[in-house]
């Protein structure tokens, strides 16, 4: 195997990365083949590849106002989706994850779609090990709601980041409409205390990046409560079978809704109608 040029990434240790990867492979052990197909599957989920389509839009953004990348690291990978996005665009991605489920998964992706510049390593988001200034970005999507310590993970990211790199960070909002009136009663039903998803304000979330050294260079949001309560409808057409006619309608309501909440997601004003922030910030240079 290719040797890595980064360091050996960070132990993975504690009460919290155990308890963090032993609720990560629960999950994906239910829904691996499931993660796996639905993001290309617009019939069955038209709900799943909208969200992804509002994140494409916002990673498109990133890249026409970022030089080309010659090093990019994906934490928390997942599935690997931004993993895939993103060497399409760098000369090598190095993707690391708390769970080796999740990596397996990430790697038979990258694997699908042909791609030789993907690597995947073993690290906690708070310790990587990795060399400083070792990337141009680093991608940070839907990490920082599981970290037992938000701020020491956005310090190793800026430790990663060469001057000028790039930050892009999703964050979901806590004061969402959709939070306030049904994710935080599911997520105290689905997650025990300790891996129970963290959501913030965006006020805080800037100042914490700028506490860290970040300039925060953009802001948009996206997932608004319409596109929630289609989501839900969507849920009830996999399940009910005279419900079916749902999903064929949720992608002509999406097709209006994506584009218009990403128009939407720039007032600050209308910050409670939506689930998540997408942020871009940057590494000063001096």
């Amino acid at each position: 195997s290719k040797p890595d040029e980064l360091t050996t990434p960070g132990a993975v240790s504690g009460d919290a990365a155990e308890a963090r990867r032993r609720q990560t492979a629960e999950y994906f052990d239910a829904v691996a083949e499931e993660r796996l197909t639905r993001l290309e599957d617009s019939n069955r989920y038209p709900d799943h590849v909208a969200s992804d389509r509002q994140r494409k839009a916002f990673f498109d953004h990133c890249m026409s106002v970022i030089p080309s990348p010659r090093r990019v690291l994906d934490v928390g990978t997942g599935q690997g989706t931004w993993a895939v996005r993103l060497a399409r665009h760098a000369d090598e991605v190095v993707a690391v994850d708390v769970g080796p489920e999740n990596l397996e998964l990430a790697r038979r992706y990258a694997d699908r779609k042909g791609l030789g510049n993907v690597r995947f390593l073993q690290a906690d988001a708070e310790n990587t090990g990795m060399l400083d200034a070792s990337f141009d970005i680093v991608a940070h999507v839907s990490v920082m709601m599981y970290l037992p310590d938000p701020e020491a993970g956005l310090m190793e990211v800026f430790r990663l980041l060469a001057p000028g790199g790039h930050l892009i960070l999703e964050v979901p909002n806590a004061r969402a409409l959709t939070y306030r009136l049904y994710d935080k009663r599911e997520h105290s039903r689905r997650y025990p205390v300790h891996a129970r998803p963290r959501l913030m304000i965006l006020d805080d979330v800037t100042a914490l990046l700028e506490g860290c050294g970040f300039d925060v260079k953009h802001v948009s949001l996206g997932w608004s409560a319409v596109d929630w309560a289609i989501a839900r409808a969507c849920g009830l057409g996999r399940r009910v079978t005279a419900l079916r006619f749902l999903l064929p309608s949720a992608r002509v309501f999406y097709a209006v809704t994506v584009p218009t909440s990403r128009w939407l997601g720039r007032h600050k004003r209308l910050r409670p109608l939506f689930r998540e922030f997408h942020i871009l910030a940057r590494k000063p240079v001096v």
